[in-house]
């Protein structure tokens, strides 16, 4: 149907990042070319291991793993947003790309569509 690119940007101690993870697989349910970028406090969802969400843990690491190796969605996590949560040099999980905020602005403005969670 089209591009969509949608922000998880909510803190750990919430729903909002699950959710924004869970949105993105949806999405691909619509036939959308779906792209979910991880940035702020979500950023921390990227690493390996992923945080502990509780009570989210462990459904949103099956869900993010779904994501990139079922439904073919491209994770991008913000390089800016590691570094402010101190995870530079951290592994991050397979199928997860850093990229600087210029290239996700200009990502997420060649989606034109995006979701912020």
């Amino acid at each position: 149907m089209g591009q969509v690119m949608v922000w998880a940007r909510g803190g750990l101690d919430d729903e909002r990042a699950a959710l924004a993870v869970r949105l993105a697989l949806a999405l691909t349910l619509a036939d959308h070319e779906v792209s979910l970028c991880l940035a702020g406090a979500a950023a921390a969802l990227a690493a390996v291991p992923t945080p502990d969400l509780h009570p989210w843990a462990g459904p949103v690491a099956a869900e993010l793993a779904a994501c990139i190796d079922e439904a073919g969605v491209t994770v991008l996590v913000e390089a800016e947003s590691l570094a402010g949560l101190g995870l530079v040099g951290v592994p991050l999980r397979a199928g997860i790309a850093p990229m600087g905020r210029a290239a996700l602005l200009a990502a997420g403005a060649a989606a034109g569509r995006w979701l912020v969670v």
